[in-house]
């Protein structure tokens, strides 16, 4: 399928982060990915074409407010495209398909593919839920940073999915069974942030 990245030059796009350092980290990697297609990167208080939540289910509380967030988002324009992306999309799929403030659903494992995700959206194709069964998932999602979006640390990720099943944790089901990044990639991004200029960073995963 053709698709038609300049769609993105110039759609002003606002993140919204909740939960973990893994997903602060993932925010950084999808924004670097847009700002790579020509979005401008506003702050989630001002009007935007695009808003971006990157949920988190670690609690009902968590919960809560990304739904509480996303409906803000609705309300600064009405108009714009709203993506909701990650764990409390995972978790709670069937329930967020039934929400008409929300344009896309995003999984974890594709949040990589944002850009092209949205284009397809833009370009008015069909564009299916971006949510795999992530419990069967074996590969690691690789995104990377070459600096960090608005903090003096970089958070690097390495490690993703965790395979304890406590009773009490929603994490094995929204995250998937533990995976390792590919210990090059970790050098090589390392490298990048060192010759930006960062000079602090945070290794970071679900279960280190």
């Amino acid at each position: 399928m053709f698709v038609n990245f300049e769609l993105l030059k110039g759609k002003k796009t606002a993140f919204y982060t909740l939960g973990c350092k893994v997903n602060q980290y993932e925010t950084d990697g999808m924004t670097e990915i847009l700002k790579g297609y020509g979005c401008e990167i506003v702050p989630f208080s001002e009007p935007a074409d695009i808003y971006i939540i990157n949920t988190c289910s670690v609690t009902n509380m968590a919960e809560r407010k990304s739904r509480q967030i996303i409906h803000r988002a609705k309300k600064l324009n009405p108009d714009a495209i709203l993506v909701a992306c990650g764990c409390y999309v995972q978790a709670a799929k069937d329930k967020l398909r039934e929400d008409f403030d929300i344009d896309i659903l995003v999984g974890n494992d594709r949040k990589k593919d944002i850009s092209r995700i949205i284009c397809e959206y833009l370009q008015g194709d069909e564009v299916d839920d971006n949510i795999i069964e992530i419990d069967k998932s074996c590969s690691y999602e690789s995104m990377e940073i070459s600096k960090p979006e608005e903090h003096c640390r970089a958070y690097v990720k390495i490690q993703d999915g965790c395979n304890n099943f406590c009773s009490y944790c929603i994490i094995p089901y929204t995250r998937g069974r533990i995976r390792s990044r590919d210990m090059q990639e970790v050098y090589d991004e390392l490298a990048r942030l060192a010759q930006n200029d960062t000079k602090e960073v945070v290794l970071t995963g679900i279960n280190l």
